[in-house]
């Protein structure tokens, strides 16, 4: 009888990614239908947990001569152990065990445990960077007061068109079509309205309506949403000191004792297209 040919450990961790492929449906529009979700709708995290995934079974076949996922499975902590004595970043080594929990549909809690990312550990957006001598703001100045004012994410720019500034009762929005995820929402505009109003206005010269037809490589986008979520949060919040505790998020680790008002968190939050309040206070405030 002739020998079946088995697939690969890759052809594995590929078919088995792959089953949790959505991408190009709508997560949010999924959440509410079926109240929780497990399958991929990103681009960019179903490559993430590829690679990582790829990562991990090579390691594998070239440290313990595995041939299956099964096989691969009681490794897992070796080689997480093994990137941390590497050195690597706690944020790093937490995505790889993210990705191996997605492939094996289990908890991360069933790893060792990894090391805890920290706020001052971030290096993105934070410091002077090598790009940033290739980007000058003054230069660029409406695009950067642009995204200081609306805290939109670089491929959430480069979607605008005419017709996506809403004015409510003197109050103005930018709708974002498609964000993280697919999911629409409107963005408080803050800081300086008028500029927004300009760009707007300018997107008329434009043959397809855009606002802004090249987003420069060295603007850091990121940095700018970091000043939009504190401008709009120090707008909204109230006094902490006049709130109730389970009206108040008071932050842990290197942030320990700093209190926030948790309605204004959750506020600013949706505007930046998140949910939770954990990642403002993580990743925006302060």
């Amino acid at each position: 009888m002739a020998h079946k040919n088995k697939l690969s450990l890759i052809a594995q961790v590929n078919e088995r990614i792959k089953s949790f492929d959505k991408r190009g449906q709508s997560k949010h529009k999924a959440k509410d239908e079926h109240g929780h979700v497990d399958d991929i709708y990103s681009n960019s995290t179903f490559d993430k947990y590829l690679h990582n995934c790829c990562a991990f079974v090579k390691w594998c076949k070239t440290n313990h001569k595995c041939k299956t996922l099964s096989d691969c499975r009681q490794y897992v902590d070796e080689w997480l152990s093994e990137l941390i004595d590497k050195g690597y970043s706690a944020s790093t080594i937490k995505q790889y065990a993210c990705a191996v929990a997605k492939l094996y549909q289990c908890s991360t809690k069933e790893f060792i445990k990894t090391p805890s990312r920290y706020r001052k550990d971030i290096k993105r957006s934070r410091g002077e960077k090598v790009r940033d001598a290739h980007f000058s703001e003054t230069n660029n100045k409406a695009i950067v007061e642009f995204c200081k004012s609306t805290g939109l994410r670089r491929h959430e720019l480069k979607a605008l068109r005419m017709g996506d500034l809403i004015c409510e009762n003197g109050t103005y929005y930018v709708h974002v079509r498609r964000g993280k995820g697919g999911k629409e929402r409107t963005a408080i505009v803050v800081g300086d309205i008028q500029n927004v109003i300009d760009c707007f206005k300018k997107s008329e010269n434009d043959i397809y309506g855009r606002l802004f037809p090249k987003i420069p490589n060295g603007m850091d986008v990121h940095g700018y949403r970091r000043d939009y979520a504190n401008t709009y949060y120090n707008t909204v919040a109230r006094n902490v000191k006049r709130l109730r505790k389970e009206e108040t998020y008071i932050c842990r680790k290197d942030k320990y004792g700093i209190v926030y008002d948790r309605k204004a968190m959750l506020t600013v939050s949706r505007n930046l297209g998140h949910n939770r309040i954990d990642v403002i206070a993580q990743s925006y405030l302060g």
